[in-house]
């Protein structure tokens, strides 16, 4: 009784670790959707092709996925426990340094320092400490798949939760350049309380029970880790004890078990599921503002030719502000809001408010909710389906979408009335990706790989994910014109996402 109440103690506490720390990496890494057009109407006012903005998001993946691969390996050697921490730590510092990011003094035409520069820098810094995955040391083989379902509803909520902040922000800053400046830095800055919360219980965390007994070859003080000569968990566990050898880590044993043992199957399956996986899922929600603005139009709209990158990829054009009409993204009158003066024909500005808020409340429509949703019923179902049948089907349905979805695009897009079949087959499609493959991505390397060498594979495969996310961005940066409110070339990029499925 005794045993079994301290193992849940703690199998319970390492879930709230693994949760609080998946959910602080899922708001900072999704907080560029909320982030960017502000960036860009603060920053980048001449930056009319956004490569500025697709730099901050490469940075950020780039950074991220050297980071799985380098903290994956240290954790085999040194320690979950310990790189952890360090990778909280990164998070953290890197947040305050964000938010300290300026151009320093400028005259007018010069400036100390190049912002942009700054801002990429800590973002790539930021990306290094994303994606720590703990969550297998401290479950059960029979409860592995629904502990990690568990933290990995994390990324969803994360998601929505930087959503939620930033139409906090919207209602206490107004619309002059320096107050969207507070609302970035304010979105950003709340991503460092869920960290510190997540370092705190790192504090308390004891070293996972699974790496001390089978790599460091000693038995926890705490007796909740074994019982009846095995740990603790259920009869399955013996099998997951020795699965792994006695000896210390080394490098050069990664080359013999995957090579001389034949084990690299595995690792390459679960890297181009991964790979396949992020190069449609980033490549349709990493980005989103400019993609699902597409979706939410009923009809062709028209922008002024010198209007900002974050105005045309927005479905926002025409609003009132004070009174005063904007049409096709111009002011049509002299007006001032919150304090700026706007003269007639003067472009863009008083509108970045609505523009914020239709790309969070399109976000949280299409992609949020339902991607909670899904992760919900795989919570409640994981075990009751073959982990790789289940992937199959779920990346055969999703290409099959997708396929649907780019064939009757031109048909749907800016349709009076059919354009809403298209957010409903990208909220399906949301859907399926957290009840399928964005899911079982996660925990299948953690049940294929024995704890001696779990973390270095598990991030050799997460990187290979992310590089999947690298490489779309780049793609999608490098097709002109495809973040246009009214062009059609979106529906090849959905053609070429749909190979991922089937």
């Amino acid at each position: 009784m005794g045993i079994d109440f301290h193992r849940s103690i703690a199998q319970k506490y390492g879930r709230t670790v693994a949760g609080s720390g998946f959910f602080t990496d899922s708001y900072n890494l999704f907080a560029s959707n909320v982030i960017l057009p502000a960036l860009g109407y603060v920053y980048w006012a001449d930056d009319e092709n956004h490569n500025k903005a697709s730099a901050f998001n490469l940075a950020t993946l780039g950074a991220s996925a050297v980071g799985q691969l380098v903290f994956g390996i240290f954790a085999d050697i040194g320690g979950r426990r310990s790189l952890y921490g360090i990778e909280l730590i990164i998070v953290i510092v890197s947040t305050v340094g964000l938010l300290q990011s300026s151009g320093g003094y400028s005259d007018g035409e010069h400036s100390t320092w190049d912002v942009t520069v700054w801002l990429i820098f800590w973002r790539a810094i930021m990306g290094l400490g994303i994606g720590a995955g703990i969550a297998a040391e401290w479950s059960s083989t029979k409860s592995r798949g629904r502990l990690m379902s568990a933290v990995f509803f994390m990324q969803p909520l994360g998601q929505l939760c930087a959503y939620g902040a930033g139409l906090t922000a919207l209602r206490i800053f107004g619309t002059s350049p320096v107050e969207i400046d507070k609302l970035w830095r304010y979105v950003i800055g709340i991503g460092a309380f869920p960290t510190l919360l997540a370092l705190g219980f790192r504090i308390y965390m004891p070293e996972s029970g699974r790496y001390t007994f089978d790599v460091r070859r000693s038995i926890p003080k705490d007796d909740s880790y074994m019982a009846n000569g095995r740990v603790s968990g259920t009869t399955g566990e013996r099998d997951a004890v020795h699965d792994a050898s006695w000896e210390n880590f080394h490098l050069g044993e990664l080359w013999t078990y995957i090579w001389r043992e034949g084990h690299w199957i595995y690792l390459f399956g679960t890297c181009a599921c991964w790979f396949l996986l992020d190069f449609a899922f980033y490549g349709m929600g990493f980005n989103n503002p400019s993609t699902l603005a597409k979706l939410w139009t009923n009809q062709d709209i028209q922008f002024s030719s010198n209007s900002p990158w974050w105005l045309n990829s927005s479905s926002i054009v025409n609003a009132t502000i004070d009174g005063v009409a904007v049409v096709n993204g111009t002011v049509t009158a002299a007006t001032m809001v919150d304090g700026v003066n706007y003269t007639a024909g003067s472009v863009a500005g008083p509108l970045i408010h609505p523009v914020l808020e239709a790309n969070i409340l399109h976000a949280i429509y299409t992609v949020s909710i339902a991607s909670i949703l899904g992760s919900i019923l795989m919570i409640a179902t994981i075990n009751r389906f073959d982990r790789k049948d289940m992937l199959t089907v779920t990346f055969f349905a999703i290409g099959i979408l997708l396929i649907i979805v780019a064939s009757s695009f031109a048909a749907l897009f800016h349709h009076e009335s059919l354009y809403v079949l298209l957010i409903v087959f990208w909220a399906v499609i949301s859907f399926l990706f957290s009840f399928g493959p964005n899911t079982l991505t996660f925990i299948i390397p953690a049940e294929v790989f024995p704890t001696k060498y779990r973390c270095s594979f598990y991030g050799i495969a997460a990187a290979s994910g992310k590089s999947g996310a690298l490489f779309v961005q780049i793609i999608i940066s490098k097709v002109s014109q495809t973040g246009k409110p009214n062009s059609l070339r979106l529906r090849w990029l959905l053609q070429v996402r749909s190979t991922q499925g089937p």
